[in-house]
C-alpha cells in the first residue's frame, strides 16, 4: 500500500517536522520502498521454520552459578541499631556531625505533619 504525499505531510506534520515539497517527495519514495519491502517478506512462506533469537546458532558461555563470596550480613547488620536510633534530629546530629538545614521546606512541612497527627492522637484519646 504505497503512500501519497498528502500522508507523508500529515506524518511530517505529526511528528513536528518542518518538510518542503521535494523532502516530502523524497521521503515517500523511501517509505514507498520501505513498505513493498515489507509486503515481500509477509509473502515468503515461514511455515515449518523454528523461530529462532539469533541468525547464527550461537551458544552462549555461561559460568555456573556457584557462589564466590562469603556471607557479609552479620558485618552490615552490625550498624543497623546505631543508625535506626538516628531518626531522632539529636542522634542524626550526633552521628553525621551536621544539621539539616532547619528552614528546609521539607523539613518544615514533615514537622508540621508531625504535630498535626500528634494532635489528632490526643484528641482521639481524651474523647
Amino acid at each position: 500500500m504505497p503512500l501519497s504525499l498528502e500522508e507523508v505531510r500529515r506524518i511530517a506534520e505529526l511528528a513536528r517536522i518542518g518538510i518542503s515539497d521535494a523532502e516530502a517527495a523524497a521521503v515517500q519514495a523511501q517509505l514507498n520502498d520501505i513498505f513493498e519491502l515489507i509486503g515481500r517478506m509477509q509473502k515468503v512462506d515461514t511455515e515449518g521454520v523454528a523461530p529462532m533469537s539469533h541468525g547464527q546458532d550461537l551458544k552462549l558461555r555461561l559460568r555456573d552459578d556457584a557462589v564466590t563470596e562469603r556471607d557479609q550480613r552479620s558485618v552490615s547488620s552490625r550498624w543497623r541499631p546505631r543508625w535506626s536510633r538516628a531518626l531522632s534530629r539529636s542522634e542524626s546530629d550526633r552521628i553525621t556531625g551536621f544539621r539539616l538545614n532547619p528552614g528546609s521546606h521539607a523539613q518544615r512541612l514533615s514537622q508540621r505533619t508531625f504535630r498535626r497527627a500528634r494532635r489528632r492522637r490526643k484528641s482521639r484519646a481524651q474523647s
